[in-house]
C-alpha cells in the first residue's frame, strides 16, 4: 500500500479500535452472560490453588485425599474429619511468589493493524513489519503475596465431626504495557492492562462415620470473588496531520513535539464483586488399617461480575476519509466467571507405623477458564491463543516420623512431587510445571503442633506455616 495515500489506510488502522468498541455491546445482547471478549485479560493465567491449604499436605506434594487427618480435611476430603479425636483450632499462613507469562492480545491486534495498514496483509507470527520499534507482546506478572490461607475450628462427637473454616483461595495482581511506533505511517499504539483478583470463602463441614471402615463428608461454602481490572488500547496520529510538518521516517519524539491532538482510545474497566455458594463432598475407606482410599468432588462456584463499562472516543473529532469518531459508552455489562470444578481420587499406604506414602490423581476443569469456546477463536488471534482442555494432575508424597531426644519427641519429615499441566491458553507459552516440596513438623506439650512446608517450581514458589492447638 502506498505511503503517499495515507487516507486509504485509515479504515484499516481504525479497524481494531472500532471492532473492540462494538464487541462488548454485541456480546451482552446475546442470550445469557457474555464470554470474555478477545483482548481482555483471561482468568486462565490466575494461579488458583486447588490443593489442600495446610503445610502438612503441601509437604507431601498435595497428596492428601486418602489421608485427610487434620483440620484441612474440610477442603482436602471432608470425610477425613472423622480421623480427628479431639477439638482443635488451626491457622495456616501462606507466602507465594509467582512468575506468570501471558500474551497481550490487544498488543497483537495493534501490531496487526499497523501491518495491515502498511502491507494489506495480516501480521505473520513472530514478525513486526513497518515499525521503528515495538515492545514485546509477551508479558510477565510477578506478584508476591503473603496472607492467611486457612483457619478452622473442629469439634468431634461420637460418630461425626463438625468444622467451621475460612479460606483464601487466591489473591493475585499484575499489570503490563505495550507500545509500538511505525516510522513509515507515523502511527503510535499503546496498550495497558491491569488485574487484581481475590477469592475468599467461609464454610461449614460435616464428617460422618458410616461404619468402622467407611466415612463420608460434606462441606458447604460461601464464596466471594472481587475483581478490579482495566484494559486500554490507545492509537495516536491516525489522521496523519503530522505529515503536514514531518516526512515519513521521522522519530516518535519529533512527532510528539508537534503537540497534535490526534488520539483514539478504547478502555474497559470493571470493579465488582459477587458471591456464590458451592460445596465439597468426599468419601474415605480404610479396609484393613494399612491402606486407605479416598475420593472428593469440589464445586468451584460461579460468579457474575457486573459493572463492566467500556468507552471509545477521540481527543480530536475524526472526520477525515469519511470515518467519524464520536465518543461512545456502553451500558454496564456482566461477565460470568466459573471457577474450575475438581474431582480427585487418592490412595495412602502406611508402610510402617512411621512411614506413609500417598498418591492422588486430580481432574480439574480448566476449560471453564477459557475465553473462547472451541473453534470460536478469532482468526487474527489463532497463532497466539489455543483452546484450554481439562487436565489431570498427579501428586505423590511421603512422610517419615523420627523420634528425637530422650523424651522421644516426634519429628516428621515430608517430601512430595506433582505435575501441573499447561493450561494458560497461549499457544507459544508452555506453563507446565514440575513442583517439588519439602516439609517438617513437630508437636510441643502434646497439644501444640507446628508444620512448615515449601514448594519450588519453575515460575512459582510457596511457603506455608501451620499451627494447630488441640484442646
Amino acid at each position: 500500500m502506498n505511503r503517499l495515500d495515507p487516507l486509504m489506510t485509515l479504515p484499516l488502522r481504525l479497524a481494531p479500535l472500532v471492532a473492540l468498541a462494538l464487541f462488548v455491546p454485541a456480546a451482552v445482547a446475546q442470550e445469557g452472560p457474555a464470554r470474555e471478549p478477545p483482548g481482555l485479560i483471561g482468568f486462565s493465567i490466575i494461579p488458583f490453588d486447588f490443593g489442600p491449604p495446610g503445610a502438612r499436605a503441601l509437604g507431601m506434594g498435595g497428596a492428601f485425599i486418602a489421608l485427610a487427618d487434620d483440620a484441612t480435611a474440610a477442603e482436602a476430603n471432608p470425610a477425613g474429619l472423622t480421623n480427628l479425636s479431639r477439638p482443635e483450632a488451626s491457622v495456616h499462613l501462606r507466602s507465594s511468589d509467582f512468575e506468570v507469562e501471558l500474551v497481550d492480545l490487544n498488543a497483537t491486534l495493534s501490531l496487526n493493524s499497523l501491518n495491515q495498514a502498511r502491507t494489506g496483509a495480516p501480521l505473520e507470527s513472530g514478525s513486526v513489519a513497518g515499525n521503528a520499534f515495538a515492545s514485546s507482546t509477551d508479558a510477565v506478572y510477578d506478584p508476591s503475596v503473603t496472607d492467611l490461607a486457612f483457619a478452622s475450628y473442629v469439634k468431634p462427637f461420637e460418630n461425626f465431626t463438625v468444622s467451621l473454616s475460612a479460606q483464601r483461595l487466591t489473591r493475585f495482581s499484575g499489570e503490563n504495557s505495550f507500545e509500538a511506533f511505525d516510522d513509515s505511517l507515523l502511527d503510535y499504539y499503546q496498550t495497558r492492562q491491569r488485574i487484581g483478583l481475590e477469592l475468599d470463602s467461609v464454610g461449614a463441614s460435616l464428617g460422618f462415620k458410616a461404619s468402622e471402615k467407611l466415612s463420608v463428608g460434606f462441606s458447604v461454602r460461601y464464596g466471594r470473588l472481587a475483581l478490579d481490572a482495566t484494559q486500554e488500547t490507545r492509537a495516536d496520529y491516525l489522521q496523519d496531520l503530522e505529515l503536514n510538518s514531518l516526512p515519513a521516517g521521522s522519530s516518535l519524539q519529533q512527532v510528539q513535539a508537534l503537540g497534535i491532538l490526534d488520539q483514539q482510545v478504547r478502555r474497559e474497566t470493571v470493579d465488582s464483586q459477587d458471591s456464590d455458594i458451592d460445596f465439597n463432598v468426599g468419601v474415605l475407606f480404610n479396609p484393613g488399617g494399612r491402606f486407605s482410599v479416598g475420593a472428593v468432588y469440589k464445586d468451584g462456584g460461579q460468579y457474575e461480575i457486573g459493572g463492566e463499562t467500556a468507552s471509545f472516543g477521540c481527543l480530536a473529532p475524526l472526520t477525515t476519509g469519511g470515518v467519524t469518531c464520536e465518543p461512545q459508552n456502553t451500558a454496564a455489562a456482566t461477565r460470568r466467571v466459573k471457577i474450575p470444578d475438581f474431582f480427585g481420587v487418592g490412595v495412602a499406604w502406611r508402610a510402617t507405623d512411621r512411614l506413609r506414602i500417598a498418591i492422588d490423581a486430580n481432574w480439574i476443569s480448566y476449560s471453564d477458564l477459557s475465553p473462547f469456546d472451541g473453534d470460536a477463536i478469532p482468526p487474527v488471534l489463532s497463532q497466539d491463543v489455543e483452546a484450554i482442555d481439562d487436565e489431570v494432575e498427579l501428586h505423590l508424597g511421603v512422610e517419615r516420623i523420627l523420634l528425637i531426644g530422650s523424651n522421644s519427641r516426634p519429628l516428621t519429615l515430608r517430601a512430595g512431587f506433582f505435575l501441573e499441566p499447561d493450561h494458560d491458553g497461549f499457544r507459544q507459552i508452555d506453563s507446565e510445571r514440575e513442583a517439588f516440596t519439602l516439609g517438617l513438623g513437630t508437636v510441643f506439650f502434646e497439644r501444640f503442633q507446628v508444620d512448615l512446608a515449601g514448594q519450588a517450581a519453575d515460575g512459582e514458589s510457596r511457603l506455608i506455616a501451620s499451627a494447630v492447638y488441640r484442646f
